[in-house]
């Protein structure tokens, strides 16, 4: 059985993947050169536990796409936001060349296990 923590699965393709070994300050990073992608991270493998509130990293810089190195750029100013989701879903929207990183606060074994999906 694996541990409580979030899954996390590809929006586009509907691919889940295996949870992540801690349910808190789990650094979660994806990086597509060419394309914006959407996520989908999932409170436990049955959707049993709740998202209550996540912290991300935000980049003001719509120019900033990539390393230090691609572009002769300065490293950009990186902020955290915070948002409240209470529920067992967040989807996560990232632009193309994108590193994010998440901090999820969980409540745990608050919801009935269940096979339901995101996806309707």
């Amino acid at each position: 059985m694996f541990p409580p923590g979030p899954v996390l699965a590809e929006g586009r393709t509907r691919r889940t993947g295996l949870p992540a070994p801690r349910s808190s300050a789990q650094p979660k990073t994806r990086r597509w050169i060419s394309q914006a992608r959407s996520l989908i991270v999932q409170a436990g493998a049955f959707a049993e536990h709740t998202i209550r509130s996540v912290e991300h990293t935000v980049c003001a810089d719509p120019s900033w796409t990539g390393d230090l190195y691609d572009y002769g750029h300065t490293p950009p100013t990186v902020t955290v936001t915070s948002a409240t989701v209470d529920g067992p879903w967040l989807r996560v929207e990232l632009a193309r060349s994108t590193t994010i990183r998440l901090t999820l606060r969980l409540d745990l074994r608050t919801r009935v296990p269940s096979y339901r999906t995101p996806f309707g």
